[in-house]
């Protein structure tokens, strides 16, 4: 099958599918009691509550809650004389806002949008994501050429429901891909320019929600010094000297070190971070989170159990204690990363089609290898089936050879799709992983594209670059 540039029509329908993604937060909103009565807090000093009028909008109250905590700081300090931090040190309270300092000041520029303002500008945002996320993905498997409608339409097909995900739920994942894969557009090419820049991407994508900074270890790896220097340097910068130019450095720093305490180094048998009942239960599809189920008899209906008396649910196989089921998982994400190794083929060796499921396996192992990774996490996908479609389509090599491209992209679509049962309340395909086992398939195929392409003979990467 030979690439054809792909028609027109397909922009359309995205901006409609886009559209329709969107109508729900909208409606929510305007529907609301009083949608514009969102919190001042200057007269109302905050208590860690959402406005009860708007929680129906998901995440996006809590987005606009954080960002008037930023901007009305000082008033609040001078009227009220309220105490009040974005991670609170009281004995029993959790974090309501568990990304880093640097995510509170960007949703405190938004905030000045007024809250309809702010919820249409992250709307927007969406939308320019998922353009910007199709477009990287076929530039990076196939560069500038024209290319097949299905190329661009399969990938987004199979992640709708996370694609939808990001637009009922305001969450930032899809924009953190879109910042991932121009850094890996930037860095695969040998420019110092390009090499800080993607490096400065990366530590955006950091900075503004931290599972991303695993990818620093393959920048290392593959001894690209510029791109890591660069991206140290970037998270300096977004971590520590942004807020205190903002929010004073004692206090920057302080905010600092509760979130990182309570986020990054909070962990024990109880659970993981600010939602340790959701360390072991059924939405967690990380490979600590399965890892932990399987191993140890940890309640995966937790929370449901905690607030709605339903029956526990446990899928262990074994019970080797929680000290034996993170050994377990740590054993885990070293023979993955192992594999990840040995697939990657020498740097002369490289090509376009190499580089392109190279990438694809990084992106699966930063998606699987958070302590936490639920349903939304798995947009990321999107760029994966890129690669396996990819080789679907690709000309050339046995037609067994690009069946088994069609075979991983059904298994993902299966395991997609009994994800989905959460919706029936049917809990049990999740709490096995539905989609941890979905990332593992696309990884399969990635690590099959990678020998492939290996194999075949390419185009070398100094005409590429």
């Amino acid at each position: 099958m030979s690439f054809t540039r792909s028609p027109l029509f397909q922009y359309p329908l995205l901006l409609l599918v886009c559209a329709v993604m969107a109508a729900p937060p909208l409606v929510n909103h305007f529907r609301a009691e009083g949608p514009f009565a969102w919190p001042v807090f200057a007269e109302n000093p905050p208590d860690h509550k959402l406005p009860a009028t708007v929680s129906q909008n998901k995440d996006y109250p809590l987005w606009y809650f954080v960002g008037r905590t930023v901007v009305e700081d000082a008033t609040l300090r001078e009227r009220s004389g309220h105490e009040w931090s974005l991670y609170p040190t009281e004995p029993g309270k959790s974090f309501p806002f568990m990304y880093p300092p640097f995510a509170a000041l960007c949703l405190g520029v938004l905030s000045l949008l007024g809250p309809t303002g702010m919820l249409i500008a992250l709307i927007i945002l969406n939308i320019l994501s998922v353009s910007v996320v199709i477009e990287l993905s076929v530039r990076l498997v196939v560069g500038t050429g024209n290319v097949s409608i299905w190329l661009r339409l399969l990938p987004a097909a199979a992640c709708l429901f996370f694609l939808n995900d990001m637009f009922l739920l305001g969450q930032p994942n899809l924009g953190l891909l879109c910042l991932i894969l121009g850094g890996l557009t930037l860095v695969r090419t040998d420019k110092p320019v390009n090499q800080a820049l993607g490096g400065g991407l990366f530590a955006l994508a950091t900075a503004i929600k931290a599972f991303p900074a695993v990818v620093i270890v393959y920048l290392l790896w593959r001894r690209q010094w510029v791109a890591a220097a660069s991206m140290v340097l970037f998270c300096v910068l977004f971590f520590v000297a942004v807020p205190a130019s903002v929010r004073g450095w004692d206090r920057s720093m302080g905010e600092l070190k509760t979130w990182a305490d309570g986020m990054l180094f909070r962990q024990g048998e109880d659970g993981h971070g600010q939602r340790p009942e959701q360390s072991v239960g059924w939405r967690n599809q990380s490979l600590f989170g399965v890892a932990n189920r399987f191993l140890r008899p940890g309640n995966a209906k937790a929370e449901e159990t905690a607030h709605q008396g339903a029956e526990p649910l446990y899928v262990n196989v074994a019970d080797l204690g929680y000290r034996g089921a993170m050994i377990g998982a740590v054993a885990t994400a070293g023979l993955l990363g192992l594999g990840f190794i040995l697939v990657m083929p020498r740097k002369r060796d490289r090509t376009r089609d190499t580089d392109a499921a190279e990438f694809g396996m990084l992106v699966i192992l930063m998606t699987i290898g958070t302590p936490y990774a639920f349903g939304y996490y798995f947009v990321w996908l999107l760029y994966p089936l890129t690669v396996v479609v990819y080789h679907g389509l690709k000309p050339g090599g046995y037609l067994a050879e690009r069946n088994i491209a069609w075979d991983v992209l059904l298994a993902v679509a299966v395991l997609f799709a009994l994800s989905g049962l959460q919706t029936f309340k049917w809990y049990e395909p999740m709490a096995y992983g539905s989609l941890f086992w979905a990332a593992m398939a696309a990884l399969v195929g990635c690590g099959w594209a990678t020998y492939r392409s290996r194999r075949a003979t390419a185009t070398p990467q100094a005409a590429f670059c």
